[in-house]
């Protein structure tokens, strides 16, 4: 606080002390001090009353509270009327009759002096730490009004503001004024302008006029993460816990996975690139992805459950509703595009887990592959049912010879509740490289050699 602002503060108080002591200059005794000497008129008690059990931040937290939790509040103050006339009915004669004029000379009476100094301390202690806040938090809202030309003004969607708006806050930065009907009030305006927008919003929805536009100082592109690790962030914030999740487990992978799909996406020649992608697809995918196994524990009636390569056909309608397709993508279909872009996913991380398969190899050197593809090659195929329980789930996999051992071999220190998961992703690597075929039913995924199998039956 400035000089002249302890100066007005010390005028008021004075004026209140010297506006009592000139009004009670006159009064003998407590009668005249609480009745005014029985020469108040009503309207002056009326308003007494009235100024007793309002303040300011009566008048500022009343608003705020009923458009937090709604108007409901109201019905309290439907019953005070019906609780005046019961004291009018009933106390108030008591009192008069007793010539008792405070809740504390009754105390007196009724008991003892004792009982009403106890309780008057109470009052004065409760009165004074509510003081406080009746003062503080006022202040705070009021203290906000003289500030208000310093501030950081953030506006969501520019190009939505119809362009008069957008002509008024012209006015704010490079005038600094503000018109109020056809009046100006000019004020020293030192407020930060932060807007946002979408690029594609410029030619669908609406558009900056020039002026503004020239104004805005710097344009900074921030709407995509630009790795994995600011990703999964930005999906481990925005996804909210749920008491489920407790008893599920999450490969690191398959979070790696999930925000791939995203990269993929971004770059496919199937979606369009100036519609982009949803910054939101990776948190609905993910809670699609975490539904779609619950739903598996819920029908085995089982008390945790570790996530699979299959849960990913849960987020295809996530991605349905958060990219934006082509022509060419129309024409593929949108489930066969999100197919397409989770199997790009699978290919682009696989040669981080696992050796990397190249398009040309020479025709007698042997790959860390064979072995396992060999069993694919010799007419054998493996059946994943979506539903089937953990321990199932697990011999399934560990039924195919080779699989189990090339995970141990390339991923020495995974966790042990990773394993399985690897194991069936080794096999979708192996089908986005075009080594075994994948086929979807209606039960589950189906991998086999099908070039093989398509050259026996000839």
């Amino acid at each position: 606080m400035s000089s002249i602002d302890w100066i007005i503060l010390g005028l008021v108080l004075a004026f209140i002390v010297l506006y009592g002591l000139a009004k009670t200059r006159n009064q003998s005794g407590v009668s005249d001090f609480v009745t005014g000497g029985n020469k108040a008129s009503w309207w002056t008690i009326g308003l007494s009353v009235m100024a007793t059990q309002a303040s300011a931040i009566t008048f500022l937290s009343t608003p705020g509270q009923a458009f937090h939790d709604g108007m409901g509040f109201v019905q309290f103050y439907f019953g005070l009327p019906i609780a005046m006339v019961i004291i009018s009915l009933f106390f108030v004669p008591i009192y008069h009759r007793l010539k008792v004029f405070t809740a504390y000379a009754y105390l007196e009476d009724r008991f003892n002096v004792q009982t009403r100094t106890l309780t008057a301390v109470f009052f004065l202690i409760q009165r004074g730490l509510a003081a406080g806040i009746t003062i503080f938090a006022p202040s705070i809202i009021l203290g906000m009004i003289p500030r208000a030309h310093r501030c950081i003004f953030v506006l969501n969607e520019l190009p939505d503001l119809q362009a008069r708006i957008q002509v008024a806050l012209f006015g704010i930065l490079q005038e600094k004024e503000i018109q109020i009907r056809g009046f100006k009030l000019r004020l020293p305006i030192e407020a930060q302008f932060v807007f946002t927008a979408n690029p594609e919003d410029y030619t669908n929805r609406g558009s900056i006029v020039t002026p503004l536009k020239d104004r805005i100082g710097s344009q900074i592109l921030t709407h995509y993460p630009h790795s994995l690790t600011v990703a999964k962030a930005i999906t481990r914030q925005e996804v909210k816990p749920r008491e489920a999740d407790q008893n599920m487990h999450i490969p690191e992978l398959a979070r790696d996975l999930l925000e791939q799909i995203g990269f993929e996406a971004r770059r496919s020649e199937y979606v369009d690139a100036k519609s982009g992608v949803s910054a939101r697809m990776s948190i609905t995918a993910f809670e699609n992805l975490i539904s779609t196994a619950e739903r598996r524990m819920l029908i085995n009636a089982q008390d945790k459950t570790t996530l699979r390569m299959s849960d990913f056909l849960g987020i295809i309608a996530a991605i349905n509703g958060k990219v934006e397709l082509v022509y060419e993508g129309e024409q593929e279909g949108a489930e066969q595009i999100s197919l397409h872009l989770i199997n790009q996913a699978v290919k682009t991380l696989f040669p981080k887990y696992f050796p990397e398969i190249k398009k040309l190899q020479k025709q007698d050197q042997e790959g860390p592959y064979d072995s396992l593809l060999g069993w694919f090659y010799s007419d054998n195929d493996l059946f994943i049912e979506d539903g089937l329980p953990e321990d199932v789930y697990q011999d399934t996999l560990r039924s195919v010879p080779h699989l189990e051992d090339l995970v141990d071999e390339f991923q020495r220190d995974c966790a042990s509740a990773d394993k399985y998961f690897l194991m069936e992703f080794l096999l979708w690597g192996l089908e986005a490289h075009k080594k075994l075929n994948k086929y979807r039913t209606l039960e589950g995924f189906q991998f086999k050699d099908g070039l093989g199998n398509l050259f026996a039956e000839l």
